[in-house]
């Protein structure tokens, strides 16, 4: 396999120096330490590899999911993201949109979770509002109780924030 590839791109063994390697395929590895290549890791592989242990912990994957729920519920309900944008004008926030992440990139829930902690005061209104809405029997159909109203679920991120600022 490594040999078709050299031949293909016209390299000799000589003229490489190191290979990055973003697999974790031990036959792959053995390979390319046969040919006394250093191999280099790959930062974004190896990043996502810990960012992913990290989401996985379990305390970590409860308050992920319970992101995701309310970015969903906030997003997916016209009145709730009509509230949404209108707060975000009245803040002056940048329009940077509060997105769902894609699990298997490590940035996308980064990004999820900064856009939280920018939002924090809108979205801890948002979901007060409908429970309140809830509690009065107006519109509002949508699962803001489970979420109790006050994102309390949200508390780890609101602390980490607080200790730095976001620009």
């Amino acid at each position: 396999m490594i040999n078709i590839l050299l031949r293909e791109w016209d390299l000799t063994i000589e003229k490489i120096n190191a290979v990055v390697v973003s697999s974790s395929r031990t036959a792959l590895i053995k390979a390319l330490t046969n040919r006394s290549l250093t191999i280099v890791p790959c930062l974004l592989r190896t990043l996502q590899v810990c960012a992913q242990a990290c989401f996985d912990n379990p305390d970590v994957a409860h308050i992920l999911s319970k992101c995701r729920s309310v970015i969903g519920t906030i997003i997916s309900h016209p009145g709730t993201y009509a509230a949404l944008s209108m707060q975000e004008q009245s803040s002056a926030l940048k329009e940077d949109a509060m997105l769902l992440d894609y699990p298997g990139v490590w940035t996308s829930t980064h990004n999820m979770l900064e856009q939280i902690v920018l939002h924090r005061s809108i979205i801890t209104t948002i979901l007060e509002n409908g429970r309140n809405r809830s509690r009065t029997g107006r519109d509002y159909q949508r699962p803001v109780e489970s979420y109790r109203g006050d994102a309390r679920f949200l508390s780890p991120i609101w602390r980490i924030s607080s200790s730095r600022r976001i620009s």
